[in-house]
């Protein structure tokens, strides 16, 4: 049985002042985002047309138009610049764009046009440029409204409340504790994988922003009160991996654990078939593995050890990380054995993803059969804690 997560106000005396420091208003750092869309396609020209509210657009800083629902401006490339157009008027072009929400609540619609690309909806305001050729499109946006748009994206909009609240702390401190990720290129955060995945504003289930508002200003810290690397991936597949075994670096909170939870979930398990001929040449070519002994590229064939997550993939001692042959043929997790069948080499893997951090198939499912989003937090994520934005550097300073 998981025992409950210690809460964040932990020792008597801060627990005293808890009334106090609950009347402090929330941090300003961090609570408008940039973040940069679209960064999977190079956007020469979109239509961006306000939705809800009206909007103010500004060229090089001066007001060139009011925009009202559905009325409609082209943007696109001309040179360094972007161009701005409506149906029936050209309004010039000016090196930085802005599309300024004039009351809470707006929203915009953008839809790519060279090249095609989804429509997407998007809370707040939307700064454009020219960079590289390709318009620089970046969503000014209030943090929760990009944490909800980031649970969707993640999560899907079929989990429960519970999943949902967990969800969103594990999102709002993953965001904030990467906010320099993108500093060189003049915002926050991008919305691929890379980040986190952000296609625009929550759409299609309101237990997702009701969840938000439910933990607004939550993060989750470690024992120093620094945001943790707040990692997570779809499927761990029976066992999450220890951080320093992806990424080098070891983290007390980012520990292996064995996971039951996910075992019957839709990426649990997947199964690729190599032919052995590539298979000992990869090892060779790449690895400088010896395919020429016979003995060994038997061995090279075999590999049935993982009952437990593995580093390395063990042929003959072979020292080859399984993160590399994971990345070199994009396989869906590391988690993985290898036997020899006829002429290929059948890989039977398990989970999906790099194994660090919240098993989400897991969560979901702990949150299905009654865990609080502190337990499962808690669970995934050794000895950490709890606590409100708001009395983040309160705690620091204690």
């Amino acid at each position: 049985m998981i025992s409950p997560v210690t809460p964040p106000y932990f020792c008597s005396m801060k627990r005293c002042i808890l009334l106090l420091l609950c009347l402090w208003p929330l941090l300003s750092v961090g609570e408008i985002l940039d973040i940069g869309i679209y960064r999977d396609l190079a956007v020469q020209r979109a239509l961006v047309t306000p939705s809800m509210g009206t909007y103010e657009v500004f060229g090089d800083g001066k007001l060139i138009a009011k925009f009202e629902a559905n009325d409609g401006l082209r943007i696109s490339t001309d040179g360094d610049k972007v161009a701005l157009r409506t149906i029936s008027k050209n309004h010039g072009s000016y090196h930085r764009v802005e599309f300024l929400r004039k009351s809470w609540g707006s929203i915009f619609r953008i839809q790519p046009t060279v090249p095609e690309g989804r429509e997407g909806k998007y809370n707040d305001n939307l700064v454009v440029s020219v960079e590289k050729g390709r318009l620089e499109l970046i969503n000014r946006v209030y943090i929760e409204y990009y944490v909800a748009g980031v649970v969707e994206a993640e999560s899907g909009s079929k989990q429960n409340s519970e999943y949902y609240k967990l969800q969103s702390i594990v999102c709002r401190t993953y965001a904030l504790n990467n906010m320099r990720r993108h500093e060189e290129e003049g915002f926050h955060l991008c919305d691929q994988v890379h980040c986190q995945v952000y296609h625009g504003m929550s759409r299609f289930n309101e237990l997702i922003p009701k969840a938000v508002t439910e933990t607004k200003g939550l993060v989750v810290v470690d024992s120093d009160i620094n945001l943790i690397t707040a990692s997570f991936h779809s499927n761990c597949g029976g066992q999450t991996i220890n951080a320093e075994d992806v990424w080098s670096m070891p983290l007390p909170y980012l520990q292996s654990v064995r996971d039951t939870f996910c075992l019957n979930g839709k990426h649990a398990e997947w199964e690729t078939c190599i032919p052995r001929e590539n298979w000992l040449n990869y090892l060779k070519k790449r690895h400088g593995y010896p395919v020429e002994n016979k003995r060994m590229a038997e061995k090279a064939t075999k590999f049935n050890s993982q009952e437990q997550r593995e580093i390395y993939y063990a042929a003959g001692d072979s020292g080859i990380p399984l993160k590399v042959i994971r990345q070199d043929w994009k396989l869906k997790s590391t988690y993985f054995r290898v036997e020899p069948v006829q002429d290929t080499i059948r890989i039977s893997g398990r989970g999906f993803g790099h194994g660090v951090g919240m098993c989400q198939e897991g969560a979901m499912r702990m949150a299905e059969v009654g865990f609080t989003y502190s337990e499962i937090i808690q669970y995934y994520y050794t000895g950490v804690h709890l606590i409100d934005l708001s009395v983040l550097d309160f705690f620091r300073e204690y």
